[in-house]
């Protein structure tokens, strides 16, 4: 019984939808009035033609959204996209001195630090630069995808392991 049940009032909307449909349809069916549209080419009042008017468009001044370009737009931490100025023959700088070494992937946030090979750490999220002019892409769970242009490189976590015991 629960199985018509579910079927009942899972085709309910449905079957109310339908039904107002038929009954809307019934109704212009059988009402009286005519539907009247008005003349393509009526007189105006005057007896003469009327013309309507010509669209005129007028074009603001680009100066006027200079306030896009020149300050971030909705929040603070808003930049620019990262624009290589360097050929597309030139290889991207090197990653060999980046360790990825932590990842939090809470909802609210999601961080990665990597450390340089002098020691110094960073702390990046998703759309910032790296201080080589490498951009971080993607964080997931054990890796991040960072891009230089068409160039992409995934840096993972690399953690020591525990020895397995012999015996």
């Amino acid at each position: 019984m629960t199985d018509y049940r579910r079927l009942f009032v899972g085709g309910l909307p449905f079957l109310v939808l339908v039904l107002g449909m038929g009954g809307l349809w019934l109704h212009l069916l059988v009402s009286e009035e005519d539907v009247r549209w008005p003349e393509a080419d009526s007189p105006g009042v005057e007896g003469q033609w009327v013309q309507p008017p010509a669209a005129v468009r007028t074009f603001a001044d680009l100066q006027t959204y200079s306030a896009i370009w020149e300050r971030p737009l909705f929040s603070e931490q808003r930049k620019p996209d990262f624009q290589s100025a360097a050929p597309t023959d030139v290889p991207p700088p090197g990653v060999d001195d980046l360790t990825l070494t932590g990842v939090i992937l809470a909802p609210p946030m999601r961080r990665a630090w990597l450390k340089q090979r002098g020691g110094q750490i960073l702390s990046l999220k998703e759309g910032d630069l790296l201080p080589n002019g490498w951009s971080l892409i993607r964080i997931e769970d054990r890796k991040i995808e960072i891009s230089y242009g068409a160039h992409r490189h995934i840096l993972t976590i690399s953690s020591l392991r525990l020895p397995t015991s012999s015996q």
